[in-house]
């Protein structure tokens, strides 16, 4: 995704438009914390892309004990019941603000933001979001972790 601007947009002041909105239409994959997904760029013009969320930051899938691997998948799949493949969303990103190549963004469904019903998702699993918690206040000590 390294993009480079145009010329003509190299000192366009940042605070003239701070954030875009899109119509973006879910893919497959993500973890706890991005979604991909179809963006319609406006003007015709289409593209797939990774977002990730605003004010989640999900257990891991692929790496960590395999405690935390196991948060991460339920995580995951929370976030696929929450926003499955073909759900249609609102991206609002941030001007040009990337995390490992994925647009930072809040994603809006029809009548809630994700991130909100992320964490009705995580309070619902109350056990093992404090064994997480406590997990990530202890600096990532896998010694607190429960046996």
């Amino acid at each position: 995704m390294t993009t480079r601007k145009p010329a003509e947009f190299k000192d366009w002041p940042d605070d003239f438009q701070p954030a875009w909105e899109y119509k973006v239409v879910i893919s497959d994959g993500g973890d706890g914390d991005n979604r991909y997904g179809m963006v319609d760029l406006g003007l015709l013009k289409y593209s797939f892309e990774s977002f990730r969320l605003i004010a989640v930051d999900a257990p891991e899938v692929y790496s960590g004990p395999a405690m935390v691997r196991g948060w991460g998948k339920k995580t995951a799949a929370a976030l696929a019941e929450i926003c499955p493949p073909g759900t249609r969303v609102i991206a609002v990103t941030q001007k040009d603000k990337t995390s490992f190549d994925r647009f930072v963004a809040y994603l809006h469904l029809e009548n809630s933001l994700i991130v909100n019903d992320l964490i009705n998702a995580w309070m619902a699993e109350q056990e093992w979001h404090d064994d997480y918690r406590s997990y990530i206040d202890s600096g990532k000590d896998v010694s607190v972790l429960p046996q």
